[in-house]
């Protein structure tokens, strides 16, 4: 006899009961924490406090994920913990079916309730998030393994999971704004995206993300920030004429808050009224149409290789964008100010 539509399956229930115990060993930390050692987040109309086991990310979200308060932003009633203890390495092996050797069973029950999981074999981590009760854990045996990326851009599938409550899509992409007209900056790593934005930057425009952004079509495209630092290596910082860091992250970039150097550089949200997939090496900036389908499979395929979930909401989100924003290419120039000023002649000049 077939099971019921939504019925658990036997082979599920190890996964159910570890994902469980996870859940409920992370709310025991959390409530265990100081509420002056955890950090709170706004994302878009969502905000969530994280704390850890001991004190090792927390200052990577200050850096790039947290957001000078306001009057206006939303209580955060979305609690994270990242539990550094190891205990899940004992249990786990169950709920795997074969330890070690990928991700997790595909588990259509915990799915249809709102749990979702992320499972690396090679640093035997979990990311949990249980959307209806509105708390994750993330599960890591020490501090040590953890991946290089993520000190530039930390907690990146929660903030996917906790934006898809609020109906946004997380994309790999850079956002520019200037004079209420938009663009959004779409290419895989080297295209020219967060130099384009720290150059604009520099020359008066605003962004909502140089590298990973939320997008929304409640109110028109828009775009809004998760990640509230940029990336730049030296080279782009000295074409800017931006003072060189002390340190670099694991690609030999900087990673700061533009703020600091550029005021009111980077807004919680900014208008898409056109698709940029930028190109390094012309004489002089140029925009040019270009078939929207080559913009899609970039857009969405950069945003499945980073992020390597919920591929058919990632497709659907990015069909609908191109399919009803215009696509253009763009040539870049090695001069900063010659590009920030073609692009916003180029943006006045768009229908909106």
């Amino acid at each position: 006899m077939n099971a019921r539509p939504g019925a658990k399956s036997t082979q599920s229930d190890d996964m159910e009961r570890f994902v469980l115990r996870a859940l409920a060993q992370g709310r025991i930390g959390f409530a265990a924490s100081q509420p002056q050692d955890r950090v709170t987040v706004t994302l878009g109309a969502q905000a969530f406090q994280f704390a850890e086991s001991e004190d090792f990310l927390k200052s990577s979200l200050r850096q790039c994920l947290a957001s000078p308060p306001t009057a206006t932003d939303p209580v955060a009633d979305i609690a994270l913990y990242a539990d550094y203890s190891g205990w899940h390495l004992a249990h786990q092996a169950a709920a795997l079916c074969v330890p070690h050797q990928g991700p997790p069973p595909p588990d259509t029950y915990l799915a249809e309730n709102g749990v979702r999981a992320i499972y690396n074999a090679e640093r035997n981590s979990w990311d949990i998030f249980d959307s209806k009760n509105r708390f994750g854990v993330r599960l890591q045996p020490g501090t040590a393994g953890t991946a290089v990326w993520e000190m530039s851009a930390p907690l990146a599938y929660f903030c996917k999971w906790i934006a898809d409550l609020d109906h946004k899509t997380m994309v790999h992409a850079a956002s520019l704004t200037i004079g209420g007209v938009g663009a959004l900056l779409v290419g895989y790593g080297g295209a020219g995206k967060s130099g384009t934005v720290l150059g604009a930057l520099a020359c008066g425009f605003q962004s909502a993300g140089d590298d990973y952004t939320l997008i929304s079509a409640t109110d028109g495209y828009r775009a809004h920030a998760i990640y509230r630092s940029v990336k730049q290596d030296v080279a782009g910082l000295d074409r800017v004429g931006l003072p060189r860091p002390t340190a670099l992250n694991w690609q030999n970039k900087a990673v700061f808050r533009p703020e600091t150097l550029l005021p009111s550089a980077i807004v919680d949200t900014a208008p898409i009224h056109v698709l940029l997939a930028p190109r390094l090496g012309a004489k002089h900036t140029r925009f040019f149409p270009i078939d929207p389908l080559g913009v899609f499979k970039t857009l969405a395929f950069s945003t499945i290789y980073q992020h390597a979930v919920d591929s058919a909401q990632v497709f659907k989100a990015c069909a609908a964008l191109v399919r009803d924003v215009p696509c253009f290419g763009m040539e870049l120039s090695d001069n900063h100010t010659e590009v920030s000023a073609e692009l916003a002649k180029f943006l006045r000049q768009l229908p909106c």
